[in-house]
């Protein structure tokens, strides 16, 4: 019998041990498991963390916004940093990554676009290029940190814009022969504990043989404030001077702020007035929306254009497309970064500002400055409003451009205001609106608008179409540029599908009459007298050798050569789309007709007329007597706060 109950405790023992084991595993997997209590707990952290700070950057998002409803990024940048975040930027985002999560950012809106874990590895990026024997680069990109795996390699030439390029992917090494110099961005995707990660870098490819052209190229702009900051949307003033209204077009209906003095337009929606949208490169792009507004002036109505204040930078290219150089705040450079010419130095020789942005000097264009020698006002702007088409005697009509009065509207289908000398033009646009310090464009101006309608903020690249209606009424446009008119057709109006196409945007928001109508005589002039004194005879008003430069007038240096009509190296001023936008043999881009004012010659015009046809276009420029002509207007800007 003893024998039997030590048999029976030794098997209720290890009965009790093989519950106790299973009682123990349960308790662990009660707590350890996918639902586990432990388990459930450290992910109701995890959760609480992630909402935590997700709520934290939402927070700041939202305290970014300004009175207009802008987001600014600046302000949202600076608090993430104070609160311990590290911030980048990356393509238009901003990328925060905080206590172990990471948030991109659209830098323009606000938007989080996604946000995840910050565990897994970014790929760190080494990137070199080789010449190779056939006059081409190959770039060669190895990634550097532990990664377990790369899953893709993209190149893209920012310069040409041309089709990115997706890279063979060996291991954590890739390699690619490219026939295009340029700045190339290397994006890189590679993987760790099943976490996808990207890397970026740029890297400057100049091994392939070019000679230095300024026959075409690019114009890239951004955006900047007064202290010449780079920001995501551009400086529009929300509240306009007395006897300006906003308008804005709903199809070809026009919006108007105010339905008459004083009272409200309910259907006005202000969202609706702008926007400034970069396009993609394509001449039937016309999403840009630029600011309009309506000057009224003893019950005249004049249509205003805004054009914000920006930085810009150009890339020269070849015919081919091969880029060839830049102009930007190291000066006019080969790919090597040889000064053309040597002696020159941009921003203490020219005295500009800059902006650096993606590792480049961006131009502020010296229109938005205070800087009155390179064409600026007397104090920094936020923007201009530049007339929208050429200007007309308040009276003028599309079969009449009537006389007798020096009043002035800006408005379609109406002759353009020609027989005058420049300097009763420069005295008519002073006199327009003198609350507003309105002024005769100047050159710098003119080179605004152009470089920004060049930009892909405008027609990306293209030239506008010709104003090629010999009657000089403005706004017109038949999209053609091998032959003249009389009797425009409602496509080729202003609002038509043809007209549009001769605007800075391709649509009714742009500026018009930039290429053919008339020349557009320019507040700039020639410092020396020719053997007849022309600044004295047609434009005393403002011009004469001893004369500095003003706020109103740019004073332009004298050829070495007296006579010659060929701009040089040395003396031009940034961003007034003539030596910059010169290709040579009195032409500049787009085969526009391209000479320097001079002793003979002492005044500007700008952007040719319908005679000229193909070589009409916004870079044209002509030197000129400033004698009345039927062949001359001129347009109206005032300066934005």
């Amino acid at each position: 019998m003893k024998k039997e109950n030590k048999g029976i405790t030794l098997i209720a023992l290890v009965i009790t041990v093989i519950v106790l084991l299973i009682l123990a595993a349960v308790s662990i997997a009660t707590l350890t498991g996918d639902n586990g209590i432990l388990t459930k707990a450290q992910t109701a952290s995890e959760k609480t963390k992630e909402a935590s700070v997700k709520e934290e950057i939402q927070t700041e998002i939202m305290a970014a916004f300004d009175n207009r409803g802008s987001f600014d990024a600046k302000t949202f940048k600076t608090k993430m940093q104070e609160a311990g975040a590290t911030v980048t930027e990356e393509d238009g985002n901003i990328v925060v990554e905080k206590d172990g999560y990471e948030a991109t950012i659209d830098a323009k809106t606000g938007e989080i676009k996604n946000f995840e874990s910050s565990k897994g590895v970014k790929p760190q990026i080494k990137a070199t290029v080789e010449k190779t024997e056939d006059n081409k680069a190959t770039i060669k990109v190895e990634v550097t940190n532990e990664v377990e795996k790369v899953d893709s390699i993209i190149i893209t030439n920012l310069d040409t814009g041309d089709t990115p390029i997706e890279v063979t992917v060996n291991g954590k090494t890739g390699s690619v022969q490219v026939e295009k110099n340029g700045t190339y961005k290397i994006e890189v995707k590679a993987t760790t504990e099943g976490v996808q990660k990207t890397g970026k870098t740029t890297i400057l490819v100049n091994v392939i043989p070019v000679e230095f052209t300024k026959e075409q190229g690019k114009i890239d702009v951004i955006w900047v404030n007064k202290n010449n900051e780079k920001i995501d949307k551009p400086l529009v003033p929300e509240t306009l001077p007395s006897g300006m209204m906003k308008v804005y077009w709903n199809g070809t209906n026009e919006i108007r702020e105010y339905q008459e003095a004083g009272v409200k337009n309910q259907n006005f929606q202000n969202e609706n007035w702008y926007d400034y949208v970069a396009g993609d490169n394509k001449n039937d792009t016309k999403t840009s929306k630029w600011a309009n507004a309506i000057n009224t002036i003893e019950g005249v109505e004049s249509y205003f254009v805004w054009i914000p204040r920006y930085a810009y930078r150009i890339t020269y290219l070849t015919t081919d497309g091969q880029v060839a150089g830049y102009c930007d705040g190291d000066g006019i450079r080969d790919l090597a970064g040889n000064k053309q010419p040597a002696t020159q130095n941009v921003k203490e020789d020219k005295g500009i500002e800059t902006v650096e942005y993606n590792g480049f000097k961006y131009i502020v264009h010296p229109a938005f400055e205070g800087n009155v020698k390179n064409g600026g006002w007397d104090s920094d702007l936020e923007g201009i409003w530049v007339g929208k088409y050429e200007s007309a005697r308040s009276t003028a009509t599309e079969n009449s451009a009537e006389s007798g009065t020096t009043a002035i509207q800006i408005a379609p289908t109406v002759k353009s205001w020609v027989d005058i000398d420049i300097g009763t033009m420069y005295t008519n646009a002073l006199n327009y609106d003198t609350t507003k310090d309105s002024h005769l464009m100047k050159n710098s101006e003119w080179g605004a608008v152009s470089y920004l309608t060049y930009s892909q903020y405008g027609r990306n690249g293209y030239e506008v179409s010709i104003n090629n209606c010999q009657e000089y009424i403005t706004g017109m446009g038949s999209g053609e540029s091998d032959y003249s008119y009389s009797a425009a057709t409602s496509e080729q109006k202003y609002d038509g599908t043809k007209g549009q196409l001769a605007s800075s945007t391709g649509n009714i928001y742009g500026v018009y009459d930039l290429s053919g109508g008339t020349y557009e005589r320019v507040a700039a002039f020639n410092d020396k007298v020719g053997s007849t004194d022309y600044e004295a005879q047609y434009g005393s008003s403002f011009a004469a050798p001893t004369n500095p430069s003003t706020k109103y007038a740019t004073k332009y240096i004298s050829q070495e050569n007296d006579d010659s009509s060929t701009p040089t190296y040395e003396k031009y001023y940034p961003g007034d789309a003539t030596y910059e936008v010169y290709k040579g043999s009195n032409y500049a881009w787009n085969n526009t007709y391209s000479y320097f004012a001079n002793s003979s010659a002492p005044f500007f015009e700008r952007g040719g007329s319908y005679e000229v046809g193909v070589n009409s276009g916004m870079f044209c420029a002509d030197d000129d007597t400033g004698s009345g002509s039927r062949y001359g207007s001129f347009r109206v800007v005032l300066p934005g706060a």
